[in-house]
């Protein structure tokens, strides 16, 4: 039979990490402000999707394989993984990795050990990157920062096309959303995923983006295609 003194400090914990866990997500959300200062591409939206992603992605992966995951790290993970836009876009994902050792906030949460490796996932999350992963949660972040429908795909690359390329006509800017996702995605892309859960989404994009009509008809209703 528990003390009572046991039962009220068990209580006062539980407390204790209620509020830890509501101060974790203020700052969640202060860091997915900063993103709408970036491109449509990497807009605040984009950052919320990410996390959902990850949360979807290591929800399934601690049920089926049995893997204990942090998921306030991955939450942290999925937020702060494009922060680095600030500075630039080509080191962007080791900027990001700077912001997240720098950042004061974190260790209200989580141990050095952990922000270390909060700061090497954020650091290995492009889909250019071809190293090793240092954790499974590199390969959570990585896989839900692509893991969009069809949709997504085109509106995203369009946006992106278009704010760094104003000059662009709009058959100019088809080429360059088709090419782009062909190159990355498509059956010999760059882009390589981790998950079964990301790569069954994958597929069925896969499949749309090598299909020129299909891919035309769903890009047609999004932004038209006056020249065909």
């Amino acid at each position: 039979m528990k003390h009572s003194l046991d039962i009220y400090l068990e209580a006062k914990g539980a407390q204790f990490r209620e509020i830890n866990e509501r101060e974790l997500d203020r700052f969640i959300e202060d860091v997915i402000k900063r993103y709408k200062k970036f491109d449509g591409a990497h807009d605040d939206s984009h950052a919320r999707m990410v996390i959902k992603n990850s949360e979807y992605i290591a929800a399934n992966m601690m049920k089926d394989e049995k893997i204990d995951l942090n998921m306030n790290m991955v939450k942290v993970i999925a937020a702060m993984h494009d922060l680095g836009l600030e500075h630039d876009r080509e080191t962007h994902h080791l900027k990001s990795g700077q912001i997240v050792r720098k950042e004061k906030m974190l260790r209200k949460f989580f141990t050095e050990e952990q922000i270390e490796l909060i700061a090497k996932s954020v650091e290995e999350h492009r889909a250019s990157y071809k190293g090793d992963y240092t954790s499974v949660y590199s390969k959570i972040v990585s896989d839900a920062d692509r893991m969009n429908d069809i949709g997504t795909m085109i509106s995203r690359t369009y946006k992106w096309n278009k704010k760094h390329y104003p000059d662009l006509n709009e058959q100019e800017l088809y080429n360059e959303v088709i090419s782009h996702l062909q190159d990355k995605f498509g059956e010999k892309g760059y882009a390589r995923f981790n998950t079964k859960y990301a790569e069954d989404m994958l597929n069925q994009s896969r499949k749309i983006i090598m299909n020129n009509e299909e891919f035309d008809k769903i890009y047609k209703d999004m932004y038209g295609l006056p020249w065909k």
